[in-house]
């Protein structure tokens, strides 16, 4: 979706959240790596409809930034001015996302497809979102290792 002009980027999103308004699950293709080891660059995410009285802190939610598709981690909800706020990070993110407003939630990533072959996401009972939240240093030692394999992965 990056080479597209931002005219086509523009519908693409907004035909993306009208059908998950209508409560239709959409496939989306992982093109960056805030999300590795779990996500990886071509992997297929399922992105299912949900509103945010049904989300919790570990799920992998997915929100609209900058014409885009974000898919990364919840790690918590404020209220700012009676406004509900919403506070993600890409698990091999070092810093959190910038906080959005919940009308900018999209969905929710309850499903990955690699390698043709649909694996359900256990989100908060994960090993590796207990580590990330239990223990923040081991975010920037996942995050240089898993680079590195991802780099080395690219060469071949």
């Amino acid at each position: 979706m990056n080479n597209l002009n931002l005219d086509t980027r523009y519908l693409i999103l907004e035909t993306s959240h009208e059908i998950l308004k209508d409560g239709i699950p959409i496939r989306c293709k992982v093109g960056g790596i805030s999300m590795l080891p779990l996500l990886w660059p071509g992997d297929v995410i399922i992105i299912d409809p949900i509103i945010i009285e049904q989300i919790a802190i570990g799920d992998i939610v997915v929100f609209k930034q900058d014409n885009r598709l974000v898919a990364h981690r919840l790690i918590s909800i404020s209220n700012i001015n009676n406004s509900k706020f919403l506070f993600t990070k890409g698990d091999s993110n070092l810093k959190r996302d910038e906080p959005f407003s919940a009308e900018s939630l999209i969905g929710i990533v309850r499903n990955v497809i690699k390698n043709e072959i649909l694996i359900p996401i256990n989100q908060r009972k994960s090993l590796q979102f207990q580590l990330l939240t239990k223990f923040p240093i081991f975010n920037s030692l996942i995050f240089k290792v898993v680079g590195k394999l991802y780099l080395i992965s690219k060469k071949f």
